[in-house]
């Protein structure tokens, strides 16, 4: 569920996940969706890294009807960068 997925999100990044999707389903904004942030797995605690790239439809009358996109695990990359 959404608030499970939310909850999966580090209390650091929510914040600022929450601002970016608000952004994609702002019309002006293209729909555009591309942000990197943590997730926590909820039962073994293992912190992955993520990349989540999506967009958001819009109708006729500029109110987003669909929001979709995917999301890939990026920790080796970013660890490898460090």
């Amino acid at each position: 569920a959404l608030d499970d997925a939310i909850n999966a999100i580090t209390k650091g990044d929510r914040e600022r996940v929450a601002a970016a999707i608000k952004q994609a389903l702002n019309f002006s904004s293209g729909g555009i969706y591309n942000i990197d942030y943590t997730i926590v797995h909820p039962v073994s605690g293992k912190t992955t890294k993520v990349r989540a790239k999506g967009r958001a439809w819009f109708n006729e009358e500029e109110t987003p009807y669909r929001f979709n996109g995917t999301l890939e695990d990026i920790t080796e990359q970013t660890v490898a960068i460090y």
